[in-house]
């Protein structure tokens, strides 16, 4: 699974960040795929640059927006304090 190769400079220059990696393959294709670890099944599917990567519009779109929108919803939260110690 080919990352962006400038992706960890941001990183390494003190920016936060997160890299989600997020099922887009339909059911079905993954059922097809050989193999029965996910490593296997992975390595049988075309990979996100490839120029016959298809994802699955409608469980990829949905699983997305919801981690998507949880994360935000997390940035908004403050840590618990915790008290401190007698």
């Amino acid at each position: 699974m080919p990352a962006s190769e400038d992706f960890g400079r941001f990183a390494r220059d003190g920016a936060t960040t997160v890299y989600w990696f997020l099922g887009s393959v339909a059911a079905t294709d993954w059922r097809a795929a050989p193999g029965t670890a996910p490593q296997e099944k992975t390595a049988a599917l075309p990979a996100n640059h490839a120029p016959d990567f298809a994802p699955a519009p409608d469980p990829t779109l949905r699983h997305g927006i919801t981690a998507t929108a949880a994360a935000l919803a997390c940035l908004g939260s403050a840590p618990a304090k915790t008290a401190p110690a007698p």
